[in-house]
Parts: C-alpha cells; sequence; structure tokens
C-alpha cells in the first residue's frame, strides 16, 4: 500500500499516518510518500505539533519506520515548497528515504519490489 501525503495540514497528516501505521499493523506492506507541502513533516527540526493523545506527526513516522514502514521524500518538493537541501547532514528523521519518482513504477511492474497488488491512497 503507498498512502500519498501532499498536505502540510497536521490533521490531515495524522490521519494519514494512523492509517499507515494500521494496515501495517496488520501485515500490509507500507510506504508513505511525502510530496509537495507535507515533505516539511520529515524535517527532524520541524516543531512537533500534538494531537488529543499526544503524538506528532513526526513521532507517527517514526513508529511507521520502526515497525518497517518505509517513509519516501520527494527531495525537488522539499527544495521548491521550503528550500530545505534534503541532502543536508541531520535535516531529515532518520530512516526516510530520498525517493526518485521513477521507482513508482517498479511498484506496479515488479513483484521483487516487495509489493504487489498495490494500492494508493492519498491524502
Amino acid at each position: 500500500m503507498v498512502v500519498n501525503l501532499a498536505t502540510n495540514d497536521v490533521n490531515r497528516a495524522i490521519l494519514a499516518f494512523n492509517f499507515a501505521l494500521a494496515n501495517r499493523g496488520c501485515g500490509a506492506d507500507v510506504i508513505v510518500f511525502l510530496s509537495a507541502k507535507a515533505t516539511i513533516f520529515a524535517a527532524d527540526a520541524t516543531p512537533r505539533v500534538r494531537d488529543s493523545e499526544g503524538l506528532s506527526v513526526q513521532t507517527r513516522i517514526e513508529r511507521l519506520l520502526a515497525n518497517n514502514g518505509r517513509v519516501l521524500l520527494c527531495p525537488p518538493c522539499l527544495t521548491e515548497n521550503y528550500g530545505l537541501d534534503p541532502t543536508e547532514p541531520d535535516l531529515l528523521i532518520e530512516g526516510v528515504e530520498l525517493f526518485n519518482p521513477g521507482l513508482l513504477n517498479v511498484f506496479y511492474t515488479d513483484s521483487s519490489a516487495g509489493i504487489t497488488d498495490t494500492s494508493i491512497i492519498s491524502w
């Protein structure tokens, strides 16, 4: 399953990561793709806005990564929207991967990528 998150709205991001975590907890292969304005959530220094449970989006990212989920980041999106260089040391939460959009084709055509019958949901 690929969850595409494109907004910097904290509530929508929390919903997206709760969905990703729930599916990963059920054994699904889960990738969250941070694109457009959502890329800011992968920056480790971003203020951590907490919800009523006391958890931030960044905490959810860390939990997904710790549970063998993947978080992919669109590098040009981070640069264009926030002026940040995603290759800067210690900028991103550890485990977040820089994504090459050409890799999306692998999810559709190559079962060796670890994902078959891919579903995509967007927030």
